[in-house]
């Protein structure tokens, strides 16, 4: 009997206990705040990234192959002449490597030392070249570059420096062969050099080239020295034309982007002045045919970065297109600026990207 009750006090305790939990609301999760994912990289910072590095290649191929060209004439020397050959070589490119590049595109100034290097000046700029490098640069939403004048009947135009230090230059001659739309023109496609940051690689190119040249000027000054022994002389005749050969193999450095650079700045002028003068500038200069003289400064070693340059002993080995293939590109109505990046440019930038993240 007893037993039975204390059964029946545990159903009631049990039944008791049920209904309380049912009657009781089921616990809610917190709910917590929507994340937004996070950004790493926007999208015009991908599509910046890619540009950069698609303008990084030619420079890297370059002094890769710089690289290359003095290793393996240096190795050559040191099989053929000895040691003391091959370190008078390798040093004498290095010291004339370096010291072109600090004062040229490095150091404070180096645009300016570059435009009187040709023999220009700030004094006596005509007022056309003045309007023209200071409207174009306006258009280009970027500082005006200094206007240089050079004195010679040659018909030519460059751009130089970075930053505060840039110049754009022309001649005298150009002045007086073009009206003044097809100035602007020209002008414009320096300007758009200087946009693109082409002048920095052009100024690599040249003391690359500088450097090489100096390692066959150390020959000939030993090779014109008297009072040299046989041991000397062997030396300096190898270092000679191992200079010459290298400095040779080193004008296909200019080649390394040169052509791109310039249908992408005569994109530029078409795009501010005028695709017909800038067509009509280069058919002109093309059929004046002045010779080069102040332009030829430091051996030639700017001249891949002149608005006409045909120094090329075949058309595969010029630094500039043709003048039919330019006008051909500035008629087609492409659309200005540079080419889209390729595809292994995109790829670089995501592999970034993804390191970044």
């Amino acid at each position: 009997m007893r037993l039975r009750r204390l059964r029946t006090q545990c159903l009631l305790l049990c039944a008791t206990n049920a209904a309380a939990l049912q009657l009781q609301p089921a616990p809610q999760l917190a709910k917590r705040p929507h994340q937004q994912p996070r950004v790493i990289l926007t999208t015009e910072q991908v599509e910046k990234l890619e540009r950069s590095v698609a303008a990084a290649l030619p420079a890297v191929g370059q002094w890769a192959a710089f690289g290359g060209v003095v290793a393996g004439f240096t190795g050559f020397l040191w099989g053929w002449a000895g040691l003391p050959a091959a370190g008078l070589y390798a040093s004498s490119v290095a010291s004339g490597t370096a010291w072109a590049l600090a004062w040229d595109h490095v150091m404070p100034g180096g645009g300016r030392r570059v435009a009187e290097m040709m023999g220009g000046t700030t004094v006596g700029v005509p007022c056309s070249v003045r309007d023209a490098v200071a409207k174009t640069a306006a258009a280009a939403k970027m500082p005006a570059p200094a206007a240089y004048i050079v004195p010679t009947k040659e018909p030519n135009a460059f751009a130089a420096g970075r930053g505060r230090d840039r110049v754009v230059a022309v001649t005298q001659g150009l002045v007086d062969l073009l009206d003044r739309r097809e100035l602007e023109a020209v002008v414009a496609h320096e300007v758009g050099h200087l946009k693109h940051g082409d002048t920095g690689r052009a100024a690599q190119a040249a003391a690359m080239l500088s450097g090489l040249s100096t390692a066959k000027r150390a020959g000939d000054r030993m090779l014109a020295n008297k009072r040299k022994d046989k041991s000397d002389a062997s030396v300096a005749a190898a270092l000679a034309a191992a200079g010459a050969a290298s400095s040779a193999a080193g004008l296909l450095l200019r080649l390394a982007g040169s052509r791109r650079d310039e249908f992408a700045a005569d994109a530029v002028a078409a795009q501010f002045v005028d695709a017909g003068a800038l067509a009509g500038a280069l058919k002109k200069i093309e059929a004046a045919g002045a010779p080069r003289d102040k332009l030829h400064a430091r051996a030639g070693a700017y001249a891949h970065a002149y608005f006409s340059n045909d120094d090329g002993p075949s058309r595969w080995l010029r630094t500039h297109p043709t003048v039919e293939a330019r006008v051909a590109a500035l008629q087609s109505g492409a659309p200005p600026g540079r080419a889209p990046p390729p595809a292994w440019a995109r790829f670089a930038a995501e592999a970034v990207a993804e390191s970044v993240s």
